[in-house]
C-alpha cells in the first residue's frame, strides 16, 4: 500500500488559521506600540509648550495670546524655535486661554488606557467647547481637567516614568504609583537616559 504523504485539506486550514492569528496578534502589537510612540511625543510637545508659556510669563506677567498656537511656526521664538504640530494631524494643540491668568494645552492621547489619563482626571474626556482630549497641562493655578473633582487640582501628585523593555524603546508615563521595577525616573525624559540600553530598561 501506497503510503500518503503531503498535507491534507483540513491540516492546511488548520496551518494557515494558526498563521493568521499571529499576524493579527502581531498587527495588534505593532499598532500598540506605535500609539505609544507618537503618545510619547504629544507629551513631550506639550511638556516644551508648557516651558515656553512660563518663560513666557515670567517676561510678561501674561500667558501668550489665545491664537498663538494656530499662528505661525515660531510664533513663540526665542521661548521656543518652532511650534510642535501634533505627529499625524499635523494641526495645532488646542489651547483654552482665560485673560493671561491661566491656560490649558490639551490633545488626544491614542493609548486610551495610558494611567496618566486617569490620574488627571480626563477619563472619559477633559476637552472644551467640543474639543476632544484626554490628555493635556495647564498653567499652576488651574487644573488639567475641567471636572469638579479632578486629581490634578491642589497638591500635585508625583508622577513615574520609566524605559520600556521592547521596542520602541522609549521613555514612558507608569503613572503615579511607583514602579515595580527599576530604574525609574520623576522627568518626562527619564533624566535624558538612552532607553535602548538594557541597563536602563524597566518592564511593564
Amino acid at each position: 500500500m501506497k503510503e500518503k504523504t503531503g498535507f491534507t485539506l483540513i491540516e492546511l486550514v488548520i496551518v494557515i488559521a494558526i498563521l493568521g492569528i499571529l499576524l493579527i496578534l502581531s498587527m495588534m502589537s505593532w499598532r500598540r506600540q506605535l500609539d505609544k510612540a507618537r503618545d510619547a511625543d504629544r507629551k513631550t510637545d506639550l511638556q516644551r509648550l508648557s516651558v515656553a508659556f512660563e518663560d513666557y510669563y515670567n517676561d510678561h506677567e501674561c500667558y501668550p495670546n489665545p491664537d498663538i498656537l494656530a499662528g505661525p511656526i515660531d510664533g513663540l521664538k526665542p521661548y521656543l524655535d518652532k511650534i510642535p504640530l501634533n505627529p499625524i494631524t499635523k494641526a495645532s494643540y488646542y489651547l483654552e486661554h482665560s485673560d493671561c491668568a491661566s491656560y490649558r494645552i490639551l490633545t488626544e492621547l491614542d493609548n486610551d488606557s495610558d494611567p496618566v489619563i486617569d490620574y488627571l482626571n480626563c477619563s472619559p474626556d477633559c476637552g472644551f467647547d467640543g474639543v476632544d482630549a484626554n490628555y493635556g497641562v495647564s498653567s499652576t493655578n488651574i487644573s488639567v481637567s475641567n471636572h469638579p473633582t479632578a486629581s490634578g487640582a491642589g497638591e500635585p501628585k508625583t508622577l513615574y516614568y520609566a524605559c520600556q523593555s521592547i521596542d520602541p524603546y522609549d521613555c514612558t508615563s507608569r503613572g503615579n504609583s511607583i514602579p515595580t521595577c527599576t530604574p525609574y525616573y520623576t522627568s518626562i525624559d527619564c533624566d535624558g537616559v538612552d532607553c535602548t540600553q538594557s541597563q536602563y530598561s524597566c518592564p511593564e
